[in-house]
Formats: C-alpha cells, structure tokens, sequence
C-alpha cells in the first residue's frame, strides 16, 4: 500500500474515533456510562487502527490490534528507552 493510500485510510479511521468520542461526549451528559465507555472503547479502536494503518497493518479483532500496537510502539518504545538509560550509565562510569 503506498503512501497515499495509507493516509486516506488513516484519515477515515480517525474520522471513526472522533464520531466515536463525539458520541461519547453527548452521553455523558444524559448519564448513559456504559455506553459512554463503550463508545469512548471504540474510538480508542480506530484510533489504534489509525496510527497502524502508517505501517500498512491491519487488525480487525481487538485482541490481535491491541497485541500488534503494543508490539510495534509500546514495547519497541520501552526497548528504546532501556537502551538509552544503559548507555548513559555506561557513558557516565566511563571516567
């Protein structure tokens, strides 16, 4: 999937969550909670889609996205940051 592609699918995943969260907001107001946090769920959803579909990846249960999000940028995230740290100690103990 090229680039361009990968943007207009991300943009109408996006459109989704914020349709989503709009909801959401709307409920709040008349008390429905639990159809606000179902609905707050599932702008969360696509917007994890969203930010995927950069990758050209796509996830449509929510095991399977929730596993590939962690995979591809909380834990890559984490690996990252552990590898900094031990380089500044290592950098730092050097003297």
């Amino acid at each position: 999937m090229d680039l361009t592609n990968k943007k207009f699918l991300s943009k109408a995943r996006i459109k989704q969550a914020k349709d989503f969260l709009k909801d959401a907001k709307i409920l709040i107001v008349t008390g429905g909670y639990k159809t606000v946090a179902n609905r707050s769920y599932y702008a969360i959803f696509h917007a994890m889609r969203a930010v995927l579909a950069f990758d050209g990846i796509d996830r449509k249960k929510h095991s399977a996205l929730i596993s590939e999000f962690r995979k591809c940028y909380i834990l890559r995230q984490k690996y990252l940051m552990i590898i900094c740290q031990t380089s500044l100690q290592n950098f730092f103990t050097l003297e």
